[in-house]
Protein backbone atom coordinates (compact mmCIF):
# COMPACT_ATOMS: atom_id res chain seq x y z
CA UNK A 1 0.00 0.00 0.00
CA UNK A 2 1.32 3.46 -0.79
CA UNK A 3 0.16 6.99 -0.29
CA UNK A 4 1.26 10.41 -1.45
CA UNK A 5 2.42 13.19 0.80
CA UNK A 6 3.30 16.46 -0.89
CA UNK A 7 6.01 18.24 1.06
CA UNK A 8 8.68 20.75 0.28
CA UNK A 9 9.12 22.19 -3.20
CA UNK A 10 8.60 18.87 -4.98
CA UNK A 11 6.21 16.00 -4.37
CA UNK A 12 7.35 13.29 -2.02
CA UNK A 13 5.97 9.80 -2.36
CA UNK A 14 5.72 8.17 1.05
CA UNK A 15 5.59 4.40 0.92
CA UNK A 16 4.61 2.03 3.68
CA UNK A 17 7.11 -0.57 2.48
CA UNK A 18 7.48 -3.04 -0.34
CA UNK A 19 9.67 -1.04 -2.71
CA UNK A 20 12.36 -0.43 -0.12
CA UNK A 21 15.19 -2.79 0.69
CA UNK A 22 16.04 -4.24 4.03
CA UNK A 23 19.66 -4.75 4.97
CA UNK A 24 19.76 -8.37 3.84
CA UNK A 25 18.27 -7.49 0.45
CA UNK A 26 20.63 -4.55 -0.13
CA UNK A 27 23.82 -6.51 0.42
CA UNK A 28 23.96 -9.88 2.06
CA UNK A 29 27.36 -9.44 3.69
CA UNK A 30 28.52 -5.82 3.51
CA UNK A 31 32.17 -5.54 4.40
CA UNK A 32 31.84 -1.92 5.46
CA UNK A 33 29.11 0.23 6.90
CA UNK A 34 28.21 3.89 6.57
CA UNK A 35 27.67 6.35 9.40
CA UNK A 36 26.02 9.75 9.63
CA UNK A 37 26.69 12.22 12.40
CA UNK A 38 26.15 15.84 13.29
CA UNK A 39 25.10 18.17 16.04
CA UNK A 40 22.29 20.50 17.07
CA UNK A 41 22.82 24.10 18.12
CA UNK A 42 20.82 27.15 19.11
CA UNK A 43 21.30 29.53 16.18
CA UNK A 44 20.36 32.61 18.19
CA UNK A 45 21.37 35.12 15.51
CA UNK A 46 20.19 33.01 12.55
CA UNK A 47 23.49 33.33 10.65
CA UNK A 48 24.97 29.87 10.91
CA UNK A 49 27.00 28.55 13.80
CA UNK A 50 29.10 30.83 16.01
CA UNK A 51 31.53 29.76 18.71
CA UNK A 52 29.51 31.36 21.49
CA UNK A 53 26.19 29.72 20.57
CA UNK A 54 24.95 26.90 22.76
CA UNK A 55 24.15 23.33 21.79
CA UNK A 56 20.71 21.73 22.20
CA UNK A 57 20.44 18.34 23.91
CA UNK A 58 17.46 16.00 23.73
CA UNK A 59 16.36 16.97 20.20
CA UNK A 60 14.84 14.19 18.10
CA UNK A 61 16.64 13.08 14.92
CA UNK A 62 15.15 10.51 12.49
CA UNK A 63 16.73 8.52 9.67
CA UNK A 64 14.55 7.42 6.74
CA UNK A 65 15.21 5.37 3.63
CA UNK A 66 14.48 7.06 0.33
CA UNK A 67 14.64 6.26 -3.36
CA UNK A 68 14.35 8.42 -6.46
CA UNK A 69 11.48 8.20 -8.94
CA UNK A 70 12.20 10.71 -11.70
CA UNK A 71 11.98 14.16 -10.12
CA UNK A 72 10.25 12.76 -7.05
CA UNK A 73 11.94 11.47 -3.93
CA UNK A 74 10.09 8.55 -2.36
CA UNK A 75 10.61 8.49 1.40
CA UNK A 76 9.72 5.50 3.51
CA UNK A 77 6.86 6.28 5.85
CA UNK A 78 8.47 5.01 9.06
CA UNK A 79 12.01 5.92 10.13
CA UNK A 80 14.76 3.33 9.89
CA UNK A 81 16.34 4.63 13.08
CA UNK A 82 15.65 7.35 15.64
CA UNK A 83 17.80 9.03 18.25
CA UNK A 84 18.11 12.24 20.26
CA UNK A 85 21.04 14.60 20.61
CA UNK A 86 23.25 13.86 23.62
CA UNK A 87 24.39 16.22 26.37
CA UNK A 88 26.92 17.72 23.96
CA UNK A 89 24.30 18.24 21.25
CA UNK A 90 25.68 15.43 19.07
CA UNK A 91 23.97 12.53 17.32
CA UNK A 92 25.18 9.56 15.28
CA UNK A 93 23.69 6.69 13.29
CA UNK A 94 26.05 3.76 12.79
CA UNK A 95 26.14 0.41 10.95
CA UNK A 96 24.17 1.72 7.95
CA UNK A 97 24.04 -0.35 4.80
CA UNK A 98 26.11 1.53 2.19
CA UNK A 99 23.82 0.50 -0.68
CA UNK A 100 20.75 2.26 0.73
CA UNK A 101 19.83 5.95 0.28
CA UNK A 102 18.93 7.77 3.48
CA UNK A 103 17.57 11.14 4.52
CA UNK A 104 18.17 12.45 8.03
CA UNK A 105 15.46 14.74 9.41
CA UNK A 106 15.04 16.58 12.68
CA UNK A 107 12.11 17.00 15.01
CA UNK A 108 9.74 19.84 14.14
CA UNK A 109 9.31 21.42 17.55
CA UNK A 110 6.65 24.07 18.18
CA UNK A 111 8.05 27.49 19.05
CA UNK A 112 11.31 26.97 17.15
CA UNK A 113 12.40 28.00 13.67
CA UNK A 114 14.84 25.90 11.63
CA UNK A 115 17.72 27.98 10.25
CA UNK A 116 19.99 25.21 8.91
CA UNK A 117 20.01 23.38 6.56
CA UNK A 118 17.98 25.15 3.87
CA UNK A 119 16.37 23.93 0.67
CA UNK A 120 18.81 25.96 -1.41
CA UNK A 121 21.74 23.90 -0.14
CA UNK A 122 23.11 20.96 -2.09
CA UNK A 123 22.15 17.58 -0.70
CA UNK A 124 19.03 18.73 1.12
CA UNK A 125 15.36 17.97 0.69
CA UNK A 126 12.05 18.63 2.42
CA UNK A 127 11.05 16.11 5.08
CA UNK A 128 7.47 14.97 5.61
CA UNK A 129 7.17 16.96 8.87
CA UNK A 130 7.89 20.30 7.19
CA UNK A 131 11.57 20.55 8.13
CA UNK A 132 14.55 20.32 5.77
CA UNK A 133 16.85 17.29 5.96
CA UNK A 134 20.07 15.95 4.46
CA UNK A 135 19.99 13.33 1.70
CA UNK A 136 22.70 10.66 1.86
CA UNK A 137 23.18 8.82 -1.41
CA UNK A 138 24.17 5.17 -1.16
CA UNK A 139 26.58 3.24 -3.33
CA UNK A 140 29.67 2.96 -1.18
CA UNK A 141 30.57 2.95 2.49
CA UNK A 142 31.00 6.52 3.72
CA UNK A 143 31.09 8.59 6.87
CA UNK A 144 28.60 11.41 6.41
CA UNK A 145 29.75 14.07 8.88
CA UNK A 146 28.75 17.60 9.85
CA UNK A 147 25.06 17.03 9.11
CA UNK A 148 24.23 19.77 11.57
CA UNK A 149 20.88 21.32 12.41
CA UNK A 150 20.37 24.88 13.62
CA UNK A 151 17.25 26.36 15.20
CA UNK A 152 16.29 29.33 17.30
CA UNK A 153 13.31 30.15 19.46
CA UNK A 154 10.58 32.17 17.80
CA UNK A 155 9.28 35.49 19.08
CA UNK A 156 7.09 36.90 16.34
CA UNK A 157 5.80 39.72 18.57
CA UNK A 158 8.85 41.45 20.09
CA UNK A 159 6.69 44.32 21.32
CA UNK A 160 4.58 42.05 23.57
CA UNK A 161 5.67 41.18 27.09
CA UNK A 162 5.88 37.41 26.68
CA UNK A 163 7.56 35.58 23.78
CA UNK A 164 5.06 34.48 21.14
CA UNK A 165 5.66 31.52 18.81
CA UNK A 166 2.84 32.71 16.54
CA UNK A 167 0.68 35.79 16.11
CA UNK A 168 -2.02 35.68 18.82
CA UNK A 169 -5.71 35.63 18.00
CA UNK A 170 -6.95 39.15 17.30
CA UNK A 171 -3.48 40.46 16.43
CA UNK A 172 -1.63 40.93 13.15
CA UNK A 173 1.88 41.96 12.15
CA UNK A 174 2.24 45.50 10.87
CA UNK A 175 4.85 46.74 8.40
CA UNK A 176 7.31 47.31 11.27
CA UNK A 177 7.07 43.69 12.42
CA UNK A 178 5.05 44.59 15.53
CA UNK A 179 1.91 42.76 16.70
CA UNK A 180 -1.07 45.12 16.72
CA UNK A 181 -4.81 44.68 17.09
CA UNK A 182 -6.63 43.57 13.94
CA UNK A 183 -8.86 46.46 12.79
CA UNK A 184 -12.54 45.59 12.88
CA UNK A 185 -14.52 46.45 9.73
CA UNK A 186 -18.30 46.37 10.07
CA UNK A 187 -19.59 47.61 6.77
CA UNK A 188 -18.94 47.59 3.07
CA UNK A 189 -15.57 45.89 3.20
CA UNK A 190 -16.67 42.31 3.61
CA UNK A 191 -13.68 41.58 5.87
CA UNK A 192 -13.84 38.34 7.80
CA UNK A 193 -14.46 38.73 11.52
CA UNK A 194 -13.63 35.23 12.84
CA UNK A 195 -15.84 34.54 15.88
CA UNK A 196 -15.67 31.26 17.74
CA UNK A 197 -18.48 28.84 17.00
CA UNK A 198 -19.98 26.37 19.47
CA UNK A 199 -17.20 23.89 18.74
CA UNK A 200 -14.51 26.42 19.62
CA UNK A 201 -13.40 26.83 16.00
CA UNK A 202 -13.29 30.01 13.97
CA UNK A 203 -16.58 30.34 12.16
CA UNK A 204 -15.30 32.50 9.32
CA UNK A 205 -18.38 34.79 9.28
CA UNK A 206 -18.28 37.59 6.73
CA UNK A 207 -19.84 40.82 8.00
CA UNK A 208 -21.03 43.77 5.93
CA UNK A 209 -20.67 42.08 2.55
CA UNK A 210 -24.34 42.60 1.69
CA UNK A 211 -23.91 46.37 1.35
CA UNK A 212 -23.05 46.20 -2.35
CA UNK A 213 -20.90 44.69 -5.12
CA UNK A 214 -17.24 44.14 -4.36
CA UNK A 215 -14.89 45.92 -6.75
CA UNK A 216 -12.57 43.69 -8.72
CA UNK A 217 -14.88 40.66 -8.52
CA UNK A 218 -17.01 41.43 -11.59
CA UNK A 219 -19.88 38.92 -11.43
CA UNK A 220 -17.93 36.26 -9.56
CA UNK A 221 -19.07 34.90 -6.19
CA UNK A 222 -15.96 32.78 -5.67
CA UNK A 223 -12.27 33.60 -5.35
CA UNK A 224 -10.91 37.03 -4.45
CA UNK A 225 -11.01 40.58 -5.78
CA UNK A 226 -8.16 41.37 -8.17
CA UNK A 227 -7.97 44.93 -6.80
CA UNK A 228 -8.62 44.68 -3.04
CA UNK A 229 -7.90 41.04 -2.22
CA UNK A 230 -11.31 40.72 -0.54
CA UNK A 231 -13.42 37.60 -0.85
CA UNK A 232 -15.89 37.66 -3.74
CA UNK A 233 -18.45 35.54 -1.91
CA UNK A 234 -20.15 38.71 -0.68
CA UNK A 235 -21.31 39.42 -4.23
CA UNK A 236 -24.16 36.97 -3.65
CA UNK A 237 -25.66 39.36 -1.12
CA UNK A 238 -25.98 36.77 1.61
CA UNK A 239 -23.41 38.45 3.81
CA UNK A 240 -22.60 35.34 5.80
CA UNK A 241 -20.49 32.45 4.62
CA UNK A 242 -19.02 29.66 6.73
CA UNK A 243 -15.80 27.81 6.01
CA UNK A 244 -12.13 28.76 5.69
CA UNK A 245 -12.37 29.07 1.92
CA UNK A 246 -14.35 32.31 2.34
CA UNK A 247 -11.44 34.05 4.03
CA UNK A 248 -10.18 37.34 2.61
CA UNK A 249 -6.63 37.90 1.45
CA UNK A 250 -6.66 41.50 2.67
CA UNK A 251 -3.81 41.74 5.18
CA UNK A 252 -0.06 41.53 4.86
CA UNK A 253 1.04 37.96 5.60
CA UNK A 254 4.49 36.80 6.60
CA UNK A 255 6.34 34.00 8.35
CA UNK A 256 4.69 32.48 11.46
CA UNK A 257 1.35 34.19 11.01
CA UNK A 258 -1.74 32.06 11.36
CA UNK A 259 -5.29 32.29 10.07
CA UNK A 260 -7.80 31.23 7.48
CA UNK A 261 -6.24 33.67 4.99
CA UNK A 262 -2.98 31.72 5.33
CA UNK A 263 -4.96 28.58 4.51
CA UNK A 264 -6.34 30.35 1.44
CA UNK A 265 -2.79 31.33 0.47
CA UNK A 266 -1.71 27.68 0.71
CA UNK A 267 -4.55 26.68 -1.59
CA UNK A 268 -3.88 29.46 -4.11
CA UNK A 269 -0.15 28.73 -4.42
CA UNK A 270 -0.93 25.03 -4.71
CA UNK A 271 -3.38 25.79 -7.52
CA UNK A 272 -0.72 27.86 -9.29
CA UNK A 273 1.88 25.10 -8.91
CA UNK A 274 4.29 26.95 -6.60
CA UNK A 275 3.52 25.08 -3.37
CA UNK A 276 3.50 21.34 -2.80
CA UNK A 277 3.25 20.61 0.88
CA UNK A 278 0.99 20.25 3.87
CA UNK A 279 -1.96 22.65 3.70
CA UNK A 280 -2.93 24.28 6.98
CA UNK A 281 -3.45 27.75 8.48
CA UNK A 282 0.19 28.32 9.50
CA UNK A 283 2.69 30.39 7.51
CA UNK A 284 5.76 28.16 7.72
CA UNK A 285 9.12 27.99 6.00
CA UNK A 286 7.92 25.93 3.04
CA UNK A 287 5.07 28.35 2.33
CA UNK A 288 7.53 31.26 2.53
CA UNK A 289 9.76 29.51 -0.02
CA UNK A 290 6.76 29.11 -2.34
CA UNK A 291 5.86 32.80 -1.95
CA UNK A 292 9.44 33.79 -2.86
CA UNK A 293 9.34 31.52 -5.88
CA UNK A 294 6.05 33.09 -6.99
CA UNK A 295 7.37 36.63 -6.44
CA UNK A 296 10.57 36.08 -8.41
CA UNK A 297 8.66 34.44 -11.27
CA UNK A 298 6.43 37.52 -11.48
CA UNK A 299 9.11 40.21 -11.32
CA UNK A 300 8.68 41.10 -7.65
CA UNK A 301 11.20 41.29 -4.85
CA UNK A 302 11.53 37.83 -3.33
CA UNK A 303 11.06 38.71 0.34
CA UNK A 304 8.46 36.08 1.22
CA UNK A 305 6.03 38.74 2.50
CA UNK A 306 2.56 38.79 0.95
CA UNK A 307 1.82 42.50 0.62
CA UNK A 308 -0.51 44.43 -1.72
CA UNK A 309 1.54 43.85 -4.89
CA UNK A 310 1.86 40.11 -4.28
CA UNK A 311 -1.83 39.83 -3.36
CA UNK A 312 -2.86 41.60 -6.56
CA UNK A 313 -0.94 39.05 -8.66
CA UNK A 314 -2.24 36.11 -6.63
CA UNK A 315 -5.81 37.28 -7.22
CA UNK A 316 -5.58 37.48 -11.01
Amino acid sequence: MKKYLSVGLVSVLVLAGGLFMNASQASATPSLFSTVSGMKWNDANSNRQDDDESIIAGWGIDLFQYRTDGDTIAIKELPEKTTTTDSDGNYIFENLDPDINYIVCEENRSGWEQTSPTLVSDGTHACANGTVGYTLQGGEARDFTFKNFGNHEIDVCPNLENAQAEVPQGKELNSDGMCVDVPQHHGGGGRIIPPKNSGGQEGGQVLGAETGPIGGCDDRTTGFSITTGQSCVGNNGKGQVLGAETCNLDRTMRLWMKGCDVLALHNRLTELGYYKGLIDDKFGLLLRAAVIKFQLANGLKGDGVVGPATRALLNK
